[in-house]
């Protein structure tokens, strides 16, 4: 059934275009977002990224609203970006600002799809560091030296990272209840689907200890600070670093390279990529391969069946 309400578009061909403010436009993403049921992060990932575009558009002196900006504005704002962002930031922003476009061309807001012209950078694959046992001990042995309720909870919560490979939003999101006996349910995940992690006897022994000590609370939480509150990811994360610089460690220590040297053990391990992919909540197995692909001990035994020109050459 044809619609009541012209498009942006069809106003434009007859002259009664009624222009959307950035805020409007803006808002109505976000609220098309939210209905969506997209996490509360991933909105305020949206705002600050398409602030940060707008704030890059003026610096240019590219006035015009976001509603008229076309892919040749966007390319000049990649091209200033490149001058002090890394190449993966940008696609982090790139994200954000596609995925507007999409939105604004599809309601007809926008008069063209700026999204199909702008497309993220190519990237060069990494290698990420993960920790080694004798750094893991550094860690742990520096939490010990601290006789304080702060760094108890904190060597908990190492511990649980590496122990499961969750990530730290994930973990600092689990409940008293969810810890299950030798495994705990996940329910703030990143993909929205609720998984299950399973514990080593070790960690199923620290986090007894540790729920003894936290005591009963108002909170539901199961790390909380020292206001009896859930606690911030970053407060975690600052500690994390500060304690591996402190003991000696060189590498930049946080609580996604305590996921890498999970899933790092795991591949070693010999553990399937779709068994991976699922403890990990991973949304595609092509995630997981990556890991495999890096760490593999498969791969290595596989290269030695090629053929060895030594003796040749020697």
């Amino acid at each position: 059934m044809r619609r009541k309400d012209l498009t942006q578009q069809e106003m434009a061909i007859i002259g009664t275009d009624t222009p959307y403010t950035d805020a409007d436009a803006v808002e109505l993403f976000i609220k098309s977002r939210y209905i969506k049921n997209v996490r509360h992060s991933t909105l305020e990932f949206y705002r600050g990224g398409l602030r940060t575009f707008r704030q890059a558009l003026d610096q240019l002196e590219i006035e015009k609203p976001l509603t008229e900006v076309v892919a040749t504005d966007v390319h000049r704002v990649i091209e200033l970006w490149l001058k002090t962002l890394k190449p993966n930031t940008i696609n982090s922003k790139l994200t954000c600002i596609r995925a507007f476009y999409n939105y604004l061309y599809k309601q007809g807001i926008a008069a063209t799809n700026v999204s199909e012209n702008v497309h993220k950078l190519r990237v060069r694959r990494e290698i990420y560091d993960t920790l080694e046992r004798n750094e893991i001990k550094l860690i742990v042995r520096e939490y010990k030296k601290q006789p304080s309720f702060r760094a108890f909870r904190n060597l908990t919560i190492f511990h649980l990272l590496l122990d499961t490979g969750i990530r730290i939003n994930e973990c600092l999101h689990v409940k008293v209840d969810d810890f299950q006996g030798d495994y705990i349910v996940i329910t703030e995940t990143k993909n929205l689907s609720q998984r299950i992690v399973y514990l080593s006897d070790s960690m199923v022994a620290r986090l007894r200890a540790y729920i003894k000590v936290r005591g009963q609370l108002a909170t539901p939480y199961l790390f909380v600070n020292v206001d009896n509150e859930q606690l911030r990811g970053r407060t975690f994360q600052e500690d994390l670093r500060k304690t591996a610089k402190l003991c000696g460690v060189k590498k930049d220590v946080s609580p996604h390279m305590c996921r890498r040297t999970y899933a790092k053990q795991a591949v070693l391990a010999g553990i399937d990529p779709f068994s991976l992919a699922s403890l990990l909540g991973h949304g595609s197995v092509e995630v997981t391969k990556q890991y495999v692909q890096l760490w593999g001990s498969d791969l290595k035994n596989q290269a030695k069946l090629k053929a060895d020109y030594g003796e040749i050459f020697n």
